[in-house]
């Protein structure tokens, strides 16, 4: 199931655009996401069909980390170093909306199970963007071509495991 995408209140361009380019190549929404709460945020993913929302939140303008959302409740979440955003001109046009899944290490594993959820099996072939996840970085490659961001990634953090981090908890 693609994801429902959005950001923290006031993102930075390179966040605005992380999550764009993270909506094209894993074939899911991104939405702005502005004045909204995570409870209604979580709301308009599900009433749009999505039942997990990915959020990109940014500390000093900067991608920090990717945190899912999902029945509710907060799953584990993927810290973010830094990213490498392509220039706009080397966009890919269109891109097919599937995506599936090439883990590196134990790591990566669980980086995709977060990012592809229900995609990871599903999806074959060579008409799909390949998400290639390991312990140090997540990079997409359509038709064996490099495309989009490269982002490097400083490992899982867990889940809050306290019910007030919950939404509507």
């Amino acid at each position: 199931m693609p994801l429902f995408i959005t950001t923290s209140r006031k993102p930075s361009p390179t966040t605005r655009r992380l999550a764009r380019w993270l909506s094209l190549l894993l074939g899911g929404k991104s939405e702005n996401r502005g004045k909204r709460g995570v409870a209604e945020i979580g709301e308009r993913g599900l009433k749009a069909g999505f039942e997990r929302v990915l959020f990109v939140y940014e500390s000093h303008g900067n991608p920090d980390e990717l945190a899912f959302l999902q029945d509710g409740g907060w799953l584990d979440s993927i810290a973010v170093r830094g990213v490498e955003l392509p220039s706009l001109a080397q966009k890919e046009g269109r891109l097919p909306g599937l995506a599936r899944g090439k883990a590196l290490d134990a790591e990566g594993e669980r980086v995709l199970d977060l990012l592809l959820h229900a995609q990871v099996e599903a999806v074959e072939g060579a008409g799909a963007v390949e998400v290639v996840a390991g312990g140090l970085e997540i990079a997409f490659q359509y038709r064996g071509k490099k495309v989009g961001p490269v982002i490097k990634i400083a490992g899982i953090r867990p889940a809050p495991k306290n019910a007030e981090n919950a939404v509507g908890g």
